[in-house]
């Protein structure tokens, strides 16, 4: 990555921060997102829950709510014929 050790040892004992290019550059080498390395959380959506929010965006808050209820009732009938 090009970062000396120097930095790098500032780096692990809190003396130092990198900078955006150089924790992008970290995230890329081991594959995560660079959420990860700040401790926060990575959200993602499978192709379903990303498809629902778009076609669901523009709705109004009444059909929204008709929606969200839709699920749920679904959710329930899947429970039940489960036999769960």
């Amino acid at each position: 990555l090009g970062i000396s050790r120097s930095a790098i040892s500032m780096y692990e004992r809190g003396e130092r921060e990198p900078d955006t290019a150089t924790m992008e550059a970290i995230a890329a080498l081991f594959g995560v997102d660079m959420n990860y390395l700040y401790g926060m959380p990575t959200v993602t959506f499978d192709d379903f829950t990303y498809a629902l929010h778009n076609e669901s965006k523009d709705l109004t808050e009444e059909n929204k709510q008709k929606l969200l209820e839709m699920a749920r009732l679904f959710k329930l009938g899947q429970q039940h014929g489960s036999g769960n």
